[in-house]
């Protein structure tokens, strides 16, 4: 996927980092400095500072209800966190093969190499969030427009960005990698915004998505894609060119 210039990050997003930086944690980084970057990055953007990283600061007294989703997968790959880092420059539109025309830096991308079973685990992963959870805007729930959070409660509802932090948190509970997975923001062929989950493979990056049970690469989605995390790094966002 070609990316483009650094854009801030949701501010939903932020917010979720300020609450649970564990979500945003990156390796070498303190879960203190997680929450401070993202509280810092999440007024910037109120005050409609340009930044390069994302923020957040968390929606008042919004409790967790009940215990938190978490449906049981089975056990987990003997090796799940098999993977290659190809360097950007090389990795290219997996359709294609052809190398990315705008590489972001000289960094390397981590990408999963996955057995049969794993793609087995993966879906099923995928359908059973999609079958458990329902779908219920943040306003009816929440009383606000945008508040990113894992579903609780004997029946979970959530939006599209939910389903992603449910799906994230479920595979990197089975061992999956989280620098492996990135979230991104897509415009569906109906012109509403939405939220899918990346998972960086040798087979391209793949798309787990709460509208569609099937994975497929993320350039077989009938998406406009708008933006994403850059691979590998939970508080630095890049548009998708």
């Amino acid at each position: 996927m070609p990316l483009g210039a650094p854009t801030p990050a949701p501010a939903g997003f932020l917010d979720l980092c300020s609450r649970s930086p564990d979500d945003c944690a990156e390796p070498g980084v303190a879960l203190s400095e997680v929450r401070s970057q993202a509280q810092k990055l999440f007024w910037a953007s109120l005050f409609d500072v340009t930044s390069q990283e994302p923020a957040s600061v968390s929606v008042d007294g919004t409790p967790d209800r009940g215990p938190r989703f978490s449906p049981q997968f089975g056990s987990p790959a003997a090796e799940p966190q098999r993977l290659t880092r190809t360097p950007r420059h090389l990795a290219g539109n997996p359709a294609s093969g052809s190398p990315s025309s705008t590489p972001v830096s000289s960094a390397v991308e981590p990408r999963l190499i996955l057995t049969k079973a794993d793609w087995d685990r993966i879906d099923g992963v995928n359908r059973d969030i999609n079958r458990h959870i329902r779908q219920a805007s943040d306003l009816r729930q929440y009383g606000v427009s945008d508040y990113w959070t894992e579903p609780t409660g004997r029946s979970p509802r959530g939006d599209c960005e939910d389903y992603v932090i449910a799906k994230r948190r479920a595979l990197i509970a089975l061992g999956y990698p989280q620098s492996a997975l990135s979230i991104a923001l897509v415009v569906t062929p109906w012109g509403e915004d939405h939220a899918v989950l990346l998972m960086a493979t040798t087979q391209g990056e793949v798309v787990l998505d709460n509208l569609a049970q099937r994975i497929v690469t993320w350039d077989r989605t009938d998406y406009t894609w708008a933006k994403r995390q850059e691979p590998g790094r939970s508080l630095a966002w890049r548009s998708i060119s």
